[in-house]
């Protein structure tokens, strides 16, 4: 349904529901592990409860809105096309594995550096959540970025999405270069915010300082992994996303495993996860540049022109 809101130019939507969600999560959360305004104590669990009733409620108000748009009464709309379907499994799943995929290797990741200490897995889980300051924004702007190219596409209009994803990536990479500097310049402070009061913290806290070096260093090319990695997967060019960033990621993880087994270092380790971001990010340019994604057929030939 956001994916849906998104495409018909309606994000805010999206935003408010989001909201409203984060809002349910964090008061249930409160009130749910502490045992607060009479609610029951109920530790972790309560935590668990409170994201299961914030999506929900996000799942309601998303229902509530198609159903003020009239889509469940919709004849058209509620009878399943096969054709349609199988087409649209055509383009989501590639799609829907490679971000799992994406999941699976940075988690894959954590566990090997989590073999080098305890302190160097607290440090590199907190790097990777402070990194979420500038992923995140960034993730936005490239599915912005991504509906105008479906737009483009859908219209005839191929020739826009490069003037689109330009612009779009100076925008990003903006962005991306403002957090770089942040990340680089006051890695401490940062890393004190979470790194608590323990034995352990002030060790945490040096050891991130280093690891947030690469991820401002890696940044500055991130913004074209996550915004030409959205163009990409927008003008429908799922399938050659999935198995390049399947051989790419595979090979990442193997010479992860070897670094881990031969020379085992925190440095080693985030270095490697910083050339593998930046040879994404190329891989994924040169895709684009080859306009190898204009013969990627999106609407079926039935659709086309109407």
């Amino acid at each position: 349904m956001a994916g849906w809101l998104s495409g018909i130019g309606r994000p805010a939507v999206v935003t408010g529901v989001a909201f409203i969600s984060l809002t349910v999560n964090a008061l249930l959360a409160w009130g749910l592990v502490l045992g607060e305004w009479g609610l029951p104590r109920m530790g972790i669990s309560g935590a668990a409860v409170a994201t299961v009733a914030a999506q929900m409620v996000a799942m309601i108000l998303y229902a509530a809105t198609f159903a003020r748009a009239g889509g469940f009464s919709d004849a058209v709309a509620r009878r399943l096309d096969w054709v349609e379907f199988r087409h649209f499994l055509s383009l989501a799943m590639p799609m829907g594995l490679r971000i799992s995929g994406e999941l699976a290797a940075w988690t894959l990741f954590l566990v090997v550096v989590g073999r080098l200490g305890t302190v160097q897995l607290a440090a590199s889980s907190i790097a990777f959540r402070i990194n979420g300051m500038a992923f995140f924004p960034a993730l936005g702007l490239g599915q912005a970025a991504g509906i105008l190219v479906g737009h483009a596409r859908g219209a005839g209009g191929d020739d826009e999405i490069p003037a689109i994803a330009s612009q779009s990536l100076v925008v990003c990479e903006i962005w991306m270069l403002a957090m770089a500097t942040l990340f680089a310049t006051a890695p401490v402070p940062l890393m004190s915010i979470f790194a608590g009061y323990g034995p352990e913290s002030t060790r945490i806290v040096e050891t991130g300082s280093l690891i947030m070096k690469f991820v401002a260093f890696y940044c500055i090319f991130d913004a074209a992994n996550v915004m030409i990695g959205c163009v990409l997967a927008s003008a429908g060019d799922t399938r050659w996303l999935a198995r390049t960033f399947l051989v790419s990621s595979s090979l990442f993880l193997a010479l992860l495993w070897l670094v881990d087994m031969i020379i085992p270092s925190l440095m080693a380790e985030w270095a490697l996860a910083t050339i593998f971001v930046f040879a994404t990010a190329v891989i994924w340019l040169f895709r684009f540049r080859s306009g190898a994604w204009r013969n990627v057929q999106v609407l079926r030939r039935s659709e086309v022109g109407k």
